[in-house]
């Protein structure tokens, strides 16, 4: 059973991070107690509703594991990829989109949450990083992270564990999912 220590949650606000582009990918380490209400964090914001943030995107995970591949990849902007840098709430080792299923619930705290779908870069990231391919590269590499809808809102603390509670679909892990994705996507 998957049993994660979590010792640390970013939120961010809305600033800006390109000239007329405003986004709360900046995140900065979260105070605790975490209160995690229905849309997420309390503390976070989006910049953008439409498209981020809301009942089915309430937080967002990133495996730290992918910061070193970034780091291989991107010499020049090593010093960039840490955790929380790809706008994340949670960043873990031990969980990968090879790990973990759309419908899986965790435990955090008194929170409940659910994978509810794979991330889907998008061009904040180009402008986050400074170069024009970052989301397209990142949705290409499966390394996207994934969000949670919150089942139950809750209080967590330093310490608590993100602990696997129930796994639907252990057949369907989300790297499976984008690879089946990217397939159909490709020109035929």
């Amino acid at each position: 059973m998957v049993d994660i220590p979590i010792e640390m949650l970013f939120a961010g606000r809305p600033r800006e991070i390109a000239l007329g582009r405003r986004s709360a990918i900046r995140k900065v380490p979260l105070a605790p107690p975490w209160r995690i209400a229905a849309e997420g964090l309390i503390g976070d914001r989006q910049a953008d509703r439409r498209h981020n943030g809301g009942v089915e995107k309430a937080l967002h995970h990133y495996p730290r594991e992918h910061y070193d591949a970034w780091r291989n990849e991107e010499r020049a902007l090593a010093s960039e990829f840490v955790a929380p840098a790809f706008g994340e709430n949670i960043s873990t080792l031990g969980l990968t989109e090879d790990s973990i299923c759309v419908g899986d619930v965790f435990a955090l705290g008194g929170a409940r949450l659910q994978v509810s779908q794979g991330r889907q870069p998008c061009l904040t990231l180009n402008f986050r990083f400074g170069r024009r391919d970052m989301a397209r590269r990142t949705q290409e590499s499966g390394r996207c992270g994934w969000y949670y809808r919150v089942l139950e809102t809750g209080v967590a603390q330093p310490g608590d564990s993100l602990r696997l509670i129930e796994r639907m679909r252990a057949d369907w892990p989300l790297a499976r999912l984008f690879f089946a994705l990217r397939a159909y996507a490709r020109p035929r």
